[in-house]
């Protein structure tokens, strides 16, 4: 926390992933304008969704929850294969994923397919609704702007004065990690 600056006026995270920081300071009473991005678009669909249709999207989580609690690995295996169209179900379905993958990783293979094997979780908290409610409510500021951009087009209107947290994606390990 002592490289954040007391004041700023404007604040840049392109690589958003789970927004820690973000959400952190988001929280404080700051007139500040936020610009938050991410270039996977599922991700930052998932940001829009649960800002303008979270109730759809506890819904659809509830379904997956109860259909997970009957047969965990089968349900989960038959989600990760799945390729829904509606964009809540593709929200749902990352989220359930995130919630009851293997230690919460989100990786995908060469063909950009979700291949994280199914976690060892007693009682996966896939509907954390009141947490989705107040990430949405905050969302709902006129001050943030969520957008699914390449890092460089988002920190193009930077300026002095403004504060920019990067957090890029790690570079690979191996000759075949992706």
């Amino acid at each position: 926390t002592e490289n954040i600056p007391t004041k700023f006026d404007r604040y840049f995270e392109p690589f958003l992933g789970g927004g820690a920081v973000f959400f952190s300071l988001v929280g404080k009473e700051r007139k500040v304008k936020w610009f938050i991005s991410d270039l996977n678009s599922d991700l930052v669909l998932s940001y829009i969704t649960i800002r303008d249709k979270v109730k759809e999207l506890v819904a659809s989580l509830e379904n997956h929850a109860e259909h997970y609690s009957k047969d965990s690995s089968g349900y989960y295996y038959k989600v990760r294969e799945s390729n829904p169209k509606k964009e809540i179900d593709k929200v749902s379905r990352l989220i359930f994923l995130n919630k009851t993958c293997f230690n919460g990783l989100y990786r995908v293979n060469s063909k950009g397919k979700f291949n994280v094997p199914v976690g060892r979780y007693v009682n996966p908290n896939i509907v954390n609704q009141e947490n989705l409610y107040q990430v949405s409510k905050v969302l709902q500021s006129k001050d943030i702007s969520i957008k699914c951009q390449d890092f460089e087009d988002a920190l193009k209107g930077v300026g002095h004065g403004d504060f920019v947290y990067l957090d890029p994606p790690y570079q690979p390990i191996s000759t075949t990690a992706n």
